[in-house]
C-alpha cells in the first residue's frame, strides 16, 4: 500500500525549527563510534566517542554531522527523536531550520 511506502523513508526531514530557536542536536552514543561535527561551516570536532557519551550541539544556521556507523548513535533534534537514520556510514547529515538531508 502507499502508506507502507511512505514509512520506509526516514520521517525526520519534516522537522521545522522556528527562527527564534537555535538548532539543537542531542547525540547519545550506543557503541563506540567516530563522529565529526561542523557548526555553521566550521569544524567543531572529529573524534572517536566512547559508548555512553552524551553530546549536545547547537547552531544558528546549519549543522553537518558525519557518523562512521549510523546505528551506533541516537539523535534528537530540538527534542524530536530522529529514530533510525541509517545503518552504515553517513558522510554528511545536514541539519537546517527547514529539515534534514543526508547528502
Amino acid at each position: 500500500s502507499a502508506e507502507k511506502k511512505m514509512s520506509d523513508k526516514p520521517q525526520f526531514s519534516q522537522i521545522q525549527i522556528p527562527d527564534n530557536e537555535p538548532i539543537t542536536l542531542m547525540m547519545r552514543v550506543k557503541a563506540e563510534v567516530y563522529v565529526g561535527v561542523k557548526r555553521d561551516g566550521v569544524l567543531l570536532f572529529k573524534r572517536l566517542l566512547p559508548k555512553g557519551t552524551m553530546e549536545t550541539f547547537t547552531a544558528e544556521g546549519k549543522l553537518n554531522v558525519s557518523i562512521a556507523k549510523a546505528r551506533s548513535v541516537e539523535l534528537a533534534l530540538n527534542g524530536h527523536p530522529l529514530g533510525a537514520i541509517g545503518k552504515g556510514a553517513i558522510k554528511d547529515l545536514e541539519i537546517t531550520r527547514k529539515g534534514i538531508k543526508v547528502k
